[in-house]
């Protein structure tokens, strides 16, 4: 049967054609329809952070963010006298407390606040590194360093070592709000960023893959974004694999999550994607969105999805 725009068409001659195209002869004008150009992907936000990031590289600022003590981070300069210079940096090599103890018995009780400070803070993280928090040494150095008014330096230390001393004794809600306290004082401070992430981790409900598949969608999209922020300040340490290998190593050690809770598959695919490895980024946002998915899973991974583009248009395999 022959349709009747192609009868019309024989009978005045003219061919068929396209239903966005105006016929030759008409009758009621006719406006020609543009083609639909389908829209590019925007970035914006979070997207719009890590490729700014990723554009930046591998560029070392002017401090040293992984380093142990703001001493060490900053360029700050050095307290007391000679002497006691050298006696913390004798404190800072001892592997106990019973080690560090006769090197800084006198500069815990100088007449300097700086001197005090800085002997207590090396007291904790002997106690710290040896796993000998539990001792009440390492309490009392918190809280000689909690008693010097002016230290003369930020008291990023401080905090997060008091978020370490909270998470040891269950209190898990003070070891965060500790641990964030840390970074906002010393944006730069890699081992308060990292505890935040990890503490986030464990704690959020939707994070850990807990919560009910219809619990609600706020909460989940609070965890998830707060977490996805806490990576793009630690992202912006040093823009590079080198940053990513840092953090993944910290998680896996100390990490008491498994790889399968959707937040560490969130975050391995945003630090999969800042370090260029496009292959894993894709198998962990494959795995974020199987079943059971949290809640809010329609919208992070879309987050995601978004930022595993980024590898697309930087031409990465």
């Amino acid at each position: 049967m022959i349709r009747a725009a192609a009868l019309v068409a024989l009978l005045i001659g003219a061919a068929p054609v396209a239903a966005q195209q105006c016929p030759v002869f008409r009758v009621a004008p006719c406006l020609p329809i543009p083609p639909v150009q389908p829209e590019e992907p925007s970035c914006s936000g979070l997207c719009e952070d890590l490729s700014d990031q990723m554009q930046r590289g591998c560029t070392a600022g002017p401090d040293q963010p992984y380093a142990d003590t703001v001493y060490l981070r900053r360029a700050s300069p050095l307290v007391g006298t000679e002497a006691d210079q050298r006696f913390l940096a004798l404190a800072a090599l001892a592997e106990t407390l019973d080690g560090v103890a006769p090197l800084t018995a006198s500069l815990v009780d100088s007449d300097d606040p700086g001197v005090r400070y800085a002997a207590a803070l090396q007291v904790a993280l002997t106690a710290l590194r040896a796993g000998q928090i539990a001792d009440p040494r390492f309490a009392e150095a918190l809280e000689i360093m909690a008693g010097v008014e002016d230290p003369g330096v930020p008291r990023s230390d401080l905090l997060f070592l008091q978020a370490t001393l909270a998470e040891a004794e269950g209190r898990g809600n003070d070891a965060l709000a500790l641990a964030r306290a840390a970074a906002v004082v010393e944006p730069r401070f890699f081992n308060a960023l990292a505890l935040q992430v990890r503490l986030t981790l464990e704690q959020g409900e939707h994070l850990r893959g807990s919560a009910s598949r219809f619990a609600g969608g706020a909460v989940c999209t609070a965890e998830f974004t707060q977490l996805l922020k806490a990576l793009a300040q630690i992202a912006d340490l040093e823009p590079c694999p080198r940053v990513a290998a840092h953090l993944e190593l910290y998680l896996s050690r100390a990490l008491r999550a498994p790889d399968s809770a959707p937040g560490m598959q969130a975050v391995q695919v945003y630090l999969a994607v800042l370090s260029r490895r496009a292959a894993l980024a894709q198998g962990a946002l494959d795995a974020f969105v199987k079943a059971p998915a949290p809640v809010c899973a329609d919208s992070v991974s879309a987050e995601l999805d978004g930022l595993l583009r980024l590898l697309n248009v930087e031409g990465q395999p």
